[in-house]
């Protein structure tokens, strides 16, 4: 039976969570990124009175929150006096865009926009100081995904779709 934490003594003292084959400790210590953060995004921030965004973002700034407010909105270039950005992968604060390692706190993958700045896995998708398994899917390498552009060409219809079919028979 999986044992899952009941109440907060289970998540101050740690309690055993499976995960990928392995049995880790877990701590409110590994959670202190969420409830402590260097800064927030408020993805669709706004300055229209009665909307969420801006609700969101007055909430922030009028109660004194003490880290940065960055406002994300495509629509907008400031918003309560704050650079307003088009998209989240236009941020370039690496401490936010970093995955760490849940036991030691390593440094695994730094992204700095929408591109790989370090990749520090091992060919197991492993933490490499203690071998930690890191929470996703992982290549040994940073591979053909992520940032970049890919021509379109079109044109007439090749290969076997029935539309190129269609198109030889009634020629």
């Amino acid at each position: 039976m999986e044992r899952t934490p009941s109440n907060a003594s289970d998540l101050e003292s740690g309690f055993m969570a499976p995960g990928r084959g392995e049995t880790r400790t877990m701590s409110t210590q590994n959670l202190q990124r969420i409830f402590r953060p260097a800064g927030v995004a408020v993805i669709g921030a706004s300055q229209r009175h009665g909307s969420v965004g801006d609700a969101v973002m007055r909430n922030l700034l009028d109660a004194d929150f003490r880290r940065t407010v960055i406002p994300v909105n495509p629509k907008h270039e400031e918003i309560h006096g704050l650079r307003a950005y088009q998209e989240v992968g236009q941020l370039s604060e690496p401490e936010g865009q970093t995955t760490y390692c849940s036991v030691c706190h390593q440094p695994l993958i730094t992204r700095v926009s929408h591109s790989i700045a370090t990749w520090n896995l091992t060919d197991g998708g492993r933490c490499p100081r203690c071998s930690s398994c890191c929470a996703g899917v992982f290549e040994s390498q940073p591979g053909e995904w992520g940032n970049r552009h890919l021509p379109v060409h079109i044109g007439q219809p090749t290969g076997d779709s029935k539309r190129a079919r269609f198109a030889k028979r009634t020629s």
